[in-house]
């Protein structure tokens, strides 16, 4: 069980009781306090947008779903992993300017600080929750691999998100706040077209590209893995990009995926429609199909015609639609940012 999801009553009421805490203090402890803002709805099983899966083999996690920052461990009284240490949003602690680590230093074990004491015959009166099971290593002594500081446009987006977390608004959109839940959904999507191993790989590339950094390839256990499965330098990549093409948002994204054709079917689904305020930008800059009248559209023209006693065929429907030239028998080719087809057609 996922004690950070799903733990049971009884386990709650226990934390009340011998802590002598609150028992809505215990509660706010819950992945499911951020809802409303981080999701417009908890669910308490199954995959979770921005939360790290552990994946279990018995009592061992065998996935890096927990990450920590030294610093602050280290600063403690008594020390304990933060909630937000869960999400995959978090990359870097604001208050170190330092990235988050997401295994021990030593042997490259996942963090698992419920399992300190397995295997221990005699156990000491505190058991440190810092401590590796795997190896021993106390995760606040450990000298981990030194990676370059975070630059401050960086932490400064981790600041804005952090706060759009704590406050349900999100001011980090052209045009005024909005709901921060719905900046986290388009925010996701955005992570995940930028660590596709598909067709938007191209969008990373440039971006990579236009910062003088190399491309990176996604390092994971399944062929197709969420962005929640990424390591954390992966992740950090990723968003590092977003923080790039929002502090210039829509002109850098739409510039940067057309130099690259990446047109709108490879970044939306038929399944999940993304929030408008990237929807609006994918389907209306980047579609690159020829327009298609709905239904509703043809009715009122038939209707239109109708009602003026006009020839009502397909000459005249697609008239009205617009979708006759002026002049049919001398069309003009519209050139597509985007076109189809093998090098040998595009050339003709």
């Amino acid at each position: 069980t996922d004690l950070d999801r799903s733990p049971s009553p009884a386990l709650l009421e226990r934390l009340h009781t011998a802590t002598n805490t609150p028992i809505d203090a215990v509660r706010a402890t819950l992945l499911a306090e951020f809802e409303g803002r981080l999701w417009a709805s908890y669910e308490p099983a199954g995959p979770l947008p921005w939360v790290m899966p552990i994946y279990r083999n018995g009592r061992r996690r065998v996935h890096h779903g927990m990450q920590y920052c030294q610093a602050c461990l280290c600063e403690d009284d008594r020390p304990y992993f933060r909630r937000k240490w869960r999400l995959a949003l978090n990359v870097l602690c604001v208050k170190h300017r330092e990235y988050l680590h997401d295994a021990c230093s030593a042997c490259g074990a996942s963090i698992e600080f419920h399992a300190t004491d397995f295997g221990d015959r005699l156990l000491s009166f505190e058991c440190p929750i810092t401590k590796c099971p795997t190896c021993g290593t106390d995760l606040r002594s450990a000298h981990p691999r030194q990676r370059d500081r975070p630059e401050t446009e960086f932490v400064e987006f981790q600041h804005r998100l952090d706060q759009a977390l704590d406050e349900g608004w999100s001011p980090m959109l052209p045009g005024g706040q909005i709901y921060s839940f719905i900046h986290f959904e388009g925010l996701r999507l955005l992570a995940r077209i930028l660590t596709s191993t598909g067709r938007t790989k191209r969008l990373r590339d440039a971006l990579l590209a236009s910062k003088s950094e190399l491309g990176f390839s996604v390092s994971a256990r399944k062929k197709f893995p969420t962005f929640e499965e990424l390591r954390v330098a992966e992740r950090s990549i990723a968003l590092a990009l977003c923080a790039t093409l929002l502090n210039q948002w829509p002109d850098l994204f739409i510039g940067y995926s057309k130099a690259s054709r990446v047109s709108s079917s490879y970044m939306l689904t038929y399944r999940n429609r993304p929030p408008y305020w990237l929807y609006r930008e994918i389907h209306w800059e980047l579609n690159d199909h020829d327009y298609s009248a709905n239904n509703e559209e043809k009715a009122a023209v038939i209707a239109y015609l109708d009602t003026r006693g006009l020839p009502i065929n397909t000459f005249t429907i697609n008239k009205m639609l617009g979708r006759l030239q002026s002049f049919p028998k001398m069309p003009t080719k519209i050139q597509k940012w985007n076109p189809r087809g093998s090098a040998s057609s595009l050339n003709k």
